[in-house]
C-alpha cells in the first residue's frame, strides 16, 4: 500500500466504498433469497394442511389465511409474491384457475397478507416476535379487517348455497386462526428466521430474560460469594403460556360438545 503525503489520517486504511452495482447485486440476491425463503415457507404450510386435513380441528382452520399472512409478515412484499405465485399453482393443479372464484379468493388473501406487512412495517415501536402489546394490538388490527373481508368475497363468488350463513363460518374460522395459531408462527419465524426475514427499521427486539447474580463482599479479605441468582422472565412468556391454555381448554370444550364439525379452508 502506498501512503501519500500529506494525505489525512482518516484516508490512510481505510476501506474503499461499494460501488452501486455491487450494492444492488447485494439486494438483488437478499430478494432472492427472501423470495424462496417465502415460497418453501408456503409451501411447507400447505403440505401440513393437505397432509393433516383429516383431523377434526384442522378443518377449522383458515390455512391458506395463515400462510399469506405469516409469509407477508416476515419476508415483506417478496413473501406476499412467493405465497402468490405458491398458492395459484396450487389452485390450478387441484382445481384449475377458470372462473371468478380463483383469482377473487387469491385477491382476497393477497389483501390480508397486505394487511398484515403494513401492521408491522409502518406503526412505530412493535416488533413481529411481539415484544409489546402494541405489536400484538396492530396485528389483531389487520387480521380482524382481513379476516372479515375474505371470507365476504370467497363466500360471494364461490358458494352457491346461504351467503350470509358462509360469511359467518369462514368469518369465524379465519379471525380465531389468524389470532391463535398464526403469532405462533411468527414468534418462530422471528426467533429461527431472523436473517432471512424483511428488515424493519426501528423494530422492537425480543429482549430475552436476564439472569442477575446476588454477589454479597467478602468480609477480612474473603472472597466474593455469590448467595443466589435471579431470573427476570419476559411479560410475553406468561402471556403466551396463559394463551396455549385456553386454546387447549377451548379445542378440548369443542371436542366434547355433540354435532358435526364444519369445513372451512380459508
Amino acid at each position: 500500500m502506498t501512503i501519500v503525503a500529506g494525505a489525512p489520517a482518516a484516508a490512510v486504511g481505510a476501506v474503499p466504498p461499494r460501488s452501486a452495482s455491487a450494492r444492488s447485486g447485494g439486494a438483488l440476491r437478499r430478494v432472492a433469497v427472501r423470495l424462496l425463503a417465502a415460497g418453501l415457507w408456503m409451501a411447507v404450510i400447505k403440505v401440513l394442511a393437505w397432509w393433516l386435513y383429516k383431523l377434526p380441528v384442522v378443518q377449522l382452520l383458515g390455512t391458506t389465511s395463515v400462510g399469506f399472512v405469516t409469509a407477508a409478515a416476515l419476508f415483506g412484499w417478496e413473501g406476499v409474491i412467493a405465497a402468490t405465485a405458491v398458492h395459484l399453482v396450487y389452485l390450478a393443479r387441484v382445481q384449475g384457475l377458470d372462473g371468478v372464484y380463483p383469482w377473487a379468493s387469491t385477491a382476497s388473501y393477497v389483501l390480508n397478507s397486505v394487511l398484515a406487512w403494513l401492521a408491522f412495517r409502518y406503526p412505530p415501536r412493535v416488533g413481529r416476535g411481539f415484544p409489546n402489546l402494541r405489536s400484538l394490538g396492530w396485528y389483531a388490527l389487520a387480521a380482524g379487517i382481513g379476516g372479515v373481508i375474505s371470507p365476504i368475497v370467497i363466500s360471494t363468488t364461490g358458494h352457491e348455497g346461504n351467503v350470509l350463513a358462509a360469511i359467518a363460518i369462514w368469518s369465524r374460522s379465519t379471525i380465531v386462526t389468524l389470532l391463535v395459531f398464526a403469532p405462533a408462527l411468527l414468534v418462530l419465524g422471528d426467533r429461527c428466521l431472523r436473517r432471512l426475514m424483511a428488515p424493519i427499521p426501528g423494530e422492537v427486539p425480543v429482549r430475552p430474560p436476564k439472569r442477575v447474580a446476588l454477589v454479597r463482599q467478602g468480609i477480612g479479605g474473603e472472597a466474593l460469594e455469590v448467595v443466589g441468582v435471579a431470573t427476570r422472565e419476559e411479560h410475553f412468556g406468561r402471556v403466551t403460556a396463559v394463551g396455549l391454555l385456553i386454546v387447549v381448554a377451548v379445542t378440548a370444550l369443542r371436542l366434547s360438545l355433540p354435532g358435526e364439525w364444519t369445513h372451512a379452508t380459508g
